[in-house]
């Protein structure tokens, strides 16, 4: 049984080495790793297990399309290989933040996908036997929002999607709050005036 796993994440190595992004949704990946008739698809979603326990993959939520840069439909899972630095960055963090990761990597509500209240992603850290009291912060992968629930505003966490960890991205999220601050600024100093 081994050997078979190692087989088949080496198989999905190369399904993802052969794409020019190195990442494919994950339906693909399932589906061309169960077309060679060596693999049932649980023996399949057991290798991708493996292959993310060992941070050869990262589980990342991304579109079908774009139009301009401009993400079209709803968001998808993806399998993306990863580099030896990336793979190092993910290897190097603190335990209960590879836990975060997991648990969001099993988020499939399909109205947020990668997604997780902060009260239930604290409380499987917690029944995996981690001492948090806040949810751990990885800077590029995991971000926040708040939504109003009862009245109350409630925090989740969630796996930053691909097209917002782009440098393109990054630098238009950064302009905006530039001018978002530099009107607020001129505002301030209209009604001081």
């Amino acid at each position: 049984m081994h050997n078979q796993i190692i087989e088949a994440v080496e198989r999905l190595r190369k399904i993802l080495k052969s794409e020019s992004s190195h990442q494919l949704a994950l339906s693909l990946v399932v589906q061309k790793m169960c077309d060679c008739e060596e693999f049932d698809s649980s023996f399949v979603m057991m290798s991708i297990q493996q292959a993310l326990d060992d941070l050869m993959v990262e589980k990342v939520i991304d579109y079908p399309s774009y139009d301009e840069g401009i993400p079209v439909g709803k968001p998808v899972w993806y399998l993306k290989l990863l580099g030896k630095v990336e793979s190092k960055q993910l290897k190097g963090l603190k335990p209960e933040a590879k836990a975060l990761l997991n648990v969001l990597w099993n988020c499939d509500n399909p109205n947020a996908l990668g997604a997780v209240r902060e009260k239930d992603a604290l409380g499987q850290l917690r029944a995996l036997g981690f001492e948090v009291d806040r949810v751990p912060y990885i800077p590029g992968l995991v971000d926040d929002f708040f939504t109003a629930e009862s009245g109350e505003n409630v925090r989740w966490h969630y796996l930053t999607p691909e097209y917002e960890r782009t440098k393109k991205h990054i630098e238009w999220r950064e302009k905006q709050h530039r001018r978002a601050s530099e009107k607020e600024i001129r505002l301030m100093n209209r009604d001081y005036q």
